[in-house]
């Protein structure tokens, strides 16, 4: 009996029997009696169990290939050819798991929708690559089918294990809101996976037809970290239909095969891309998203920008609010006729971001473009981040003050693409308004960021505005020092007997000023114990004796902390005549510079701007020994420079870290990074050591400027770092008796949020990438048809 025949003689649904070994059987139920349980399998075999060896019975949907039980009945030519010669894990020693093959395909029906089909076929080798055993695909439900087609495991002994719907589970993610609960997750779980298994899972997406503001793009990228013995991406269309494809970074040793032909009965055009990568690749920190460096297919139905616009400038229309209610929430803002252009705009502003609460809905959430109509925000006091810039739009549009509605995408996503007009890559919306002639940007994504400044992710990105019915490009500024930007102010005195009293003022903009304006719904004893944790970052013997906070309601007033700590041992006491500490407020990290060299590009998180002034009062009669030269790198992508001098008793010390630059590809540009780097951490090490004047009477002679001292400790040049600039002199042998002491701090490579950021490329507080969770993209997440 054939596969098809097989399946019609079957109901959609059968029952599964377990008994107690293990060992299930896939059919029918006929009959449980007091002693015995009868049942039909689903080739037609009549079976009778004791009931006492049987575990339990469920009742689940059966799926092809489910019929066979050992992997030599398998008639399924794709893993029948694969199953015969399987590689083994020692061929492939650093792999978790190795693909063997995957294929997706893409068909463009007649009637305009795409039915998109997934397989992959994995063997397991590593524990971390059981992992692969448990999957999920999203889905727009008001817009797409999903059907799981089946998921077996081939045991390496043969036995075929299949996934039963007790196994599978759907979770709706925004239903307390259901004007946006479009997005579905489906998670199943394949059974019976161990080292050796192989897996297989065959998916199904049927999505509606598209159109220009619920468009579809494939996006595909060729290249993981495990290794891909073999893929395959196919598109098939309608001969007559115009398709675009755009293949992006074509530039690598290791391309995909591509063909294109037309299918005998002379209807459908096929496109076919098969890759091969037995390697994979082995990450780097900080690297960019793959889709930023392999070899990346774009194919999406041809269109132009001005009809976009047309299409998008009618949808934003439809979408205005009822003049009663947009007149009502106006009216909340407390503008005046007499307020300026820029006093109105910051009204909006603000007040949508305290009065409407966020959704972190993007346009792949709701599977388009088109805006929800203005009233279910005003009405529900809701919204995603495009619902909040199309309020501020129509609120400034009644106020009199134009203003531009935007499409734009993440800068290290390869952002919006001017020269591909779909507005598929789009992800988020943003709104342009020119005050005085000057334009400011606005995403609205954020309750704590103030009017003008954007978050990291688009700073920099590519973005189109509808202006006068059409899609316009324009490049969204960067960040820079008046947007990233962080000031420490440290006033320090410093007693004989190695204490420090500490007033410290942290003043950030940016990144740094959501992470303290997130306090502003904290409590009192929630608001201490980050002022504590924060003083024990500086060091651990640090204790807090005051703090206080800004206004962080005011969005227009600059943030700021003050902390007010005292630092017992601070120095160390080498004698009643010497002391030595460390720069406990420099706390910058080679860590991200770790590789002399690298494969992949570095991304930097954002051009930015930190500096730091700390003054120390030091003890009657001690003088600080001087350093032979200061800190200096500039590379024109980078810069740095510190200086540290002593005036009467105030040892002042200040420096100024600015980032130009966001991506330092392998070579020139990533060795200027690592050298600023190298010099910038070396600083951190070094102790500075502070000495008592001999009495005027005494017999030693004293020279200045860092030389030999009768009678003192001997102060000598310092290891040179290389690159320019150089690393400075410093009381080498002095410091190295220090290092024998008990540390006087750690330097922490990360300080605490709205502090002065290390250096290392990553989050806005100097950690990972925020557009992606790991800056490398490793995962096999295929989202790729949307």
């Amino acid at each position: 009996m054939g596969l098809a025949a097989l399946l019609a003689s079957v109901p959609a649904r059968a029952d599964i029997l377990y008994l107690n070994e293990g060992e299930e059987h896939v059919g029918r139920l006929q009959r449980i009696t007091a002693d015995q349980v009868l049942f039909t399998e689903i080739d037609g075999r009549e079976m009778t169990w004791p009931a006492s060896e049987v575990a339990h019975i469920l009742l689940s949907q059966v799926r092809p290939g489910d019929e066979h039980d050992r992997v030599e009945k398998l008639t399924d030519p794709v893993a029948v050819s694969i199953l015969k010669k399987l590689p083994e894990a020692s061929e492939f020693p650093d792999a978790d798991f190795v693909t063997l093959y995957r294929n997706r395909t893409f068909t463009f029906q007649p009637d305009g929708s795409v039915v998109f089909e997934r397989r992959v076929l994995i063997r397991i080798f590593k524990e971390p690559g059981l992992d692969m055993a448990n999957m999920a695909r999203y889905y727009q439900a008001d817009r797409e089918t999903f059907e799981l087609v089946f998921a077996h495991t081939y045991a390496p002994d043969g036995h075929v294990y299949h996934l039963t719907d007790d196994a599978i589970s759907e979770e709706a993610l925004y239903t307390s809101t259901p004007e946006y609960d479009k997005l579905r997750k489906t998670k199943f779980a394949l059974k019976k996976v161990d080292l050796g298994s192989v897996i297989d899972v065959k998916l199904r997406i049927t999505t509606k037809p598209p159109d220009a503001l619920h468009p579809y793009l494939i996006d595909t990228v060729f290249g993981e970290r495990e290794p891909v013995l073999r893929e395959e991406c196919v598109v098939r269309f309608p001969k007559e239909r115009e398709m675009v494809v755009e293949n992006l970074h074509w530039d690598g040793p290791n391309l995909p095969t591509f063909t294109d032909r037309v299918d005998p009965d002379g209807k459908t055009r096929v496109l076919t891309w098969t890759f091969r990568d037995p390697k994979g690749f082995i990450p780097e920190a900080n690297m960019p998203s793959t889709s930023r460096v392999f070899p990346r297919t774009w194919v999406y139905p041809r269109d132009d920008w001005n009809r976009l616009g047309k299409e998008f400038e009618a949808a934003l229309a439809s979408a205005a609010p009822s003049p009663a209610l947009l007149d009502a929430f106006i009216k909340e803002t407390g503008v005046k006729a007499s307020d300026t252009t820029a006093d109105k705009v910051r009204k909006i502003h603000d007040a949508i971001l305290k009065k409407i609460r966020l959704l972190p809905v993007s346009f792949f959430d709701l599977g388009g473009v088109a805006p929800l109509p203005v009233d279910v925000a005003l009405q529900k006091r809701y919204g995603n981040n495009q619902a909040r810039v199309c309020l501020a739009h129509f609120a400034l549009k009644k106020l009199g003050v134009p203003s531009e509605v935007g499409l734009t995408s993440y800068w290290n996503a390869d952002e919006i693409r001017f020269e591909s007009p779909t507005l598929g890559q789009a992800i988020y919306a943003v709104l342009r308004v020119e005050i005085d002639g000057r334009p400011f940007y606005t995403s609205l994504d954020s309750d704590y960021l103030p009017f003008g400044h954007l978050p990291t992710a688009f700073q920099g990105a590519r973005a189109i505005f509808l202006r006068q019915g059409a899609f316009v490009p324009e490049l969204l500024p960067e960040g820079g020092p008046a947007n990233n930007q962080t000031w420490r102010t440290v006033f320090a005195k410093l007693d004989a007997d190695g204490s420090l009293e500490v007033t410290e003022i942290r003043r950030p903009r940016g990144p740094g000023e959501i992470s303290l304006r997130t306090l502003r719904a904290a409590k009192a004893q929630e608001k201490l114990n980050f002022a504590q944790n924060a003083v024990k970052r500086v060091h651990p013997k640090a204790v807090l004796t005051g703090f206080t906070l800004s206004d962080l309601d005011d969005l227009q007033t600059p943030v700021a902390l003050t902390l007010r700590y005292r630092i017992p041992e601070a120095a160390i006491k080498a004698s009643d005549r010497l002391l030595a500490f460390k720069n406990l407020w420099v706390n910058y990290s080679a860590g991200s510079a770790s590789l002399a060299t690298r494969t992949w590009p570095l991304e930097y998180w954002a051009t930015e701007e930190s500096v730091n002034s700390v003054l120390v009062e030091l003890p009657p009669g001690f003088r600080w020994v001087p350093w032979n030269q200061d800190y200096v790198w500039d590379c024109g992508c980078l810069s740095y420079r510190s200086t540290l001098d002593q005036h009467g008793s105030t040892l002042q010390f200040a420096d100024r870290f600015a980032a130009e630059r966001k991506s330092f590809p392998p070579g020139e540009l990533y060795d200027h990074y690592r050298g600023c780097l190298l010099v910038m951490a070396n600083l951190a090490k070094q102790w500075i050591i502070v000495e008592r004047d001999e009495p005027a009477s005494g017999t030693g002679a004293t020279r200045s400027g860092g030389t030999d001292q009768e009678n003192g400790p001997t102060v000598g040049e310092g290891p040179r770092e290389p690159g320019k600039g150089g690393g400075a002199a410093t009381g080498a042998e002095t410091a190295q008796e220090m290092e024998a002491a008990p540390a006087a701090s750690p330097s922490p490579e990360h300080d605490e949020p709205g502090t002065v950021p290390t250096i290392e490329p990553g989050s806005e507080e100097g950690g990972a990438s925020e557009s992606s969770p790991d800056a490398a993209d490793t995962g096999d997440d295929d989202e790729d048809d949307e």
